[in-house]
């Protein structure tokens, strides 16, 4: 009963606007500043131009910038960095996070929980929307990479010869992942890449799931069940931020951010979700 819950709700998250309206936002965040950024790199002579993972990410993926007559991803790197930081919990709580409050309003609710069960409903909406929440950050990530690797060698041989600015890199962030993961980064550049595809997209599927279990409680409002817990997330960044820069939760899933707040930050939101959900379940009548 479940899977075929999970596989209903798939089917209809595929056939609603509101999941491609959110990838393509979050394909037009990322795809117009790196197509923009790839205009320094016309009429460059390859001998200038580094692999094509060196230029990924929210730090540009480079050992430092280069100079600016040299091909640089400066205005993808920083749009990559609020991306991560700021947005994730919108582009995806739009993805399907709405589900559950649209049924509640349009009656269908009253229809699906007496045949599945109102755990199986509840459990099955929040997997589709931490699927969808997962696919529409992770999916433009791997093509945003795939793209470089069309404009950019695969790989070519230079030397790191700066290795004092992974020193003040490490220092700067604290156990930032450039320092922490710095020999994956440096032995294995595309898994590292991978790895921070994978990152955002996690925590973007579980602010989803968060979105998805509130609206068990926001009966009243379609816009607070989209946008309370990217409204939420932004005032604990610049919070955090402001009291001290390397515990900006922002930056907990960002290439160049500090990589030991993520396990904090994805168990946190694991907890909201557990409690919302179970105080709905110990409460039948919340949601319906």
């Amino acid at each position: 009963m479940y899977r075929r819950e999970i596989r209903r709700g798939f089917l209809d998250m595929l056939r609603s606007k509101e999941f491609y309206f959110s990838f393509l936002v979050t394909a037009a965040l990322l795809f117009v500043p790196l197509l923009l950024s790839l205009f320094t790199f016309f009429r460059k002579d390859l001998v200038y131009i580094e692999p094509a993972y060196y230029y990924w990410g929210a730090a540009g993926m480079g050992y430092s910038w280069g100079g600016d007559d040299l091909p640089n991803t400066y205005l993808n790197a920083l749009i990559n960095e609020v991306f991560c930081s700021m947005c994730l919990p919108f582009v995806a709580s739009l993805s399907y996070a709405y589900r559950m409050f649209d049924d509640r309003k349009s009656g269908a609710m009253q229809v699906i929980v007496p045949r599945v069960g109102y755990r199986t409903y509840c459990f099955g909406v929040v997997t589709v929307t931490f699927l969808g929440g997962f696919l529409t950050v992770f999916l433009p990530f791997v093509l945003e990479q795939l793209v470089l690797l069309v404009a950019c060698p695969f790989d070519v041989p230079f030397m790191i010869s700066n290795l004092p600015f992974e020193d003040t890199y490490l220092d700067y962030y604290g156990n930032a992942a450039g320092g922490a993961l710095s020999a994956l980064l440096l032995n294995h550049p595309y898994v590292y890449n991978f790895l921070f595809c994978l990152l955002p997209a996690v925590l973007a599927g579980l602010f989803g799931t968060l979105s998805a279990a509130l609206s068990l409680y926001l009966v009243k409002s379609r816009f607070l069940t989209l946008t309370l817990v990217g409204i939420l997330w932004i005032v604990l960044t610049f919070v955090t931020g402001a009291l001290y820069f390397k515990w900006n939760v922002g930056m907990a899933a960002v290439s160049n951010g500090n990589f030991t707040l993520y396990p904090i930050v994805a168990g946190a939101l694991l907890l909201a979700d557990a409690l919302l959900l179970f105080g709905a379940f110990r409460r039948k009548d919340v949601g319906l």
